[in-house]
């Protein structure tokens, strides 16, 4: 009677190296997202976000997928040391006679660097199209915050950033509309998030209220 076939063992080298291969595909991905993301502020305040993600995420997700590449890069550069290492030192031996490739590479190099650094096009124009993306994130802004990070600020400081406004009055609108607002020190970012909003339109709502007639 033939024998069943015993199940493959788990092959360590190749688990790392589909790792890094995955980890590598999302961090430039991810990458990629935030080129396209809005500034930070403007991102908070709208409540921005791409695929579903805002940019917090974004960051958050390419931070740890730079890191499991980094941690799975040590572990493949441990399993694979002696067969790394004759391979650097081979080359390593064959660049002598490959000078001018060396060379190349290291001009390359370098002005890459220095164009980043003095954004000489085409590397300058990388670095303008992103600030363009950013500006025009900022023009679809309805209504601009009235002070930098307004949306993690407390009603009750909040309020002294806007004209003509009354705490008791913004809270007892807030509560008329169904916002939940136990005391003056929740934030614009909490009152969104009970509605799944942004803070630039529950702040929206409170201009509507002291647009009105105190007596209405």
């Amino acid at each position: 009677m033939a024998r069943n076939p015993s199940p493959p063992s788990f092959k360590f080298r190749s688990f790392i190296s589909f790792l890094i291969t995955l980890a590598f595909l999302v961090a430039v991905f991810t990458g990629v997202m935030l080129y396209l993301t809005p500034q930070g502020r403007m991102a908070h305040w709208t409540d921005w976000r791409l695929l579903g993600y805002d940019k917090d995420q974004w960051t958050a997700l390419h931070i740890n997928m730079c890191l499991l590449f980094l941690l799975g890069s040590g572990f493949h550069v441990y399993l694979n040391w002696r067969v790394l290492w004759s391979y650097v030192t081979t080359r390593a031996t064959a660049g002598f006679r490959r000078k001018w490739e060396f060379v190349s590479a290291l001009l390359l190099f370098v002005a890459f660097i220095l164009g980043t650094h003095w954004l000489v096009p085409p590397l300058g124009s990388i670095i303008n199209w992103n600030d363009g993306i950013k500006q025009y994130w900022g023009s679809t802004v309805t209504t601009k915050a009235p002070v930098p990070h307004a949306e993690s600020l407390p009603l009750k400081k909040l309020v002294q950033y806007i004209d003509g406004a009354s705490l008791p009055r913004i809270v007892s609108h807030l509560r008329a509309a169904g916002h939940e607002v136990p005391d003056t020190l929740i934030t614009l970012e909490d009152l969104a998030d009970q509605r799944s909003r942004s803070p630039m339109a529950v702040y929206e709502e409170i201009l509507r209220c002291l647009a009105q007639p105190e007596h209405e």
